[in-house]
């Protein structure tokens, strides 16, 4: 996995790896192929202005795996790196029809939960902090598929839009706010299940200036619409099916 800020590259190699003979044997199915391997997540940091790079940085067991970064930036020694854990374990099982097709709501836990890690590229110490929840939205963290204003690659950015999958049977969109979790917002319907939200800027200044875009299916009229939230107030600007 690897982000970028204005100057670095920052790949991170996790301890798991695609078994070949296993996957052939799992129909070429690449998440039943996957494999662990012994050791730490190992960090390398590449100086996009020279191309020098920085080794021996490892995290255990901070970072295992990660199936989505959301963005990175710098701060004075410090990369910053917002991601998506998971525990590589849980993946081959995601998507098993018995799962899915199962009515048991029961008191599911999501496996990935949105992360931060600081990275000193001095002392190559790493240090990792879940998000702020000041509203206590049990949840808000647990989001996937992260999308933000591209215009803020590289760059720090406030706000995050991703999709929530708090069982098989409820999911939604969320808009998290970094800098101040009490603006954290959710939109969800019974029975309605959203695809990956892309975010679409404005040409306005302001960060979440723009819309938010998903593919919904209504599993009531089984029939698929396409959803548009205000990027600012999350509320639902249109819909078409």
């Amino acid at each position: 996995m690897i982000s970028n800020t204005e100057n670095f590259a920052v790949i991170m190699l996790y301890p798991v790896s695609m078994d070949l003979g296993r996957m052939y044997q799992e129909n070429m199915h690449p998440l039943r192929g996957m494999a662990p391997l012994e050791g730490p997540t190992r960090i390398y940091i590449m100086d996009l202005r020279n191309g020098n790079v920085i080794s021996g940085i490892s995290t255990d067991p901070g970072i295992s795996f990660s199936t989505h970064h959301v963005n990175a930036w710098e701060e004075g020694d410090e990369i910053v790196i917002d991601y998506a854990s998971n525990m590589w374990s849980n993946m081959p099982n995601y998507l098993n029809f018995k799962n899915i097709m199962s009515e048991d709501k029961g008191n599911i836990v999501p496996t990935f939960l949105m992360k931060r890690a600081r990275i000193n590229i001095k002392t190559k110490e790493v240090k990792v902090h879940d998000w702020k929840n000041a509203l206590e939205i049990p949840y808000i963290n647990y989001l996937e598929f992260p999308n933000i204003n591209t215009n803020y690659n590289g760059i720090r950015n406030r706000f995050v839009y991703g999709w929530i999958g708090i069982d098989n049977q409820r999911q939604g969109l969320v808009k998290k706010d970094l800098e101040d979790s009490r603006n954290d917002k959710v939109w969800s319907v019974p029975f309605h299940y959203p695809g990956e939200p892309f975010f679409v800027a404005n040409t306005g200044k302001d960060e979440d200036d723009g819309i938010v875009l998903s593919i919904v299916y209504d599993g009531t009229f089984k029939k698929s619409y396409i959803l548009l939230l205000d990027g600012k107030t999350f509320d639902v600007s249109v819909y078409y099916y």
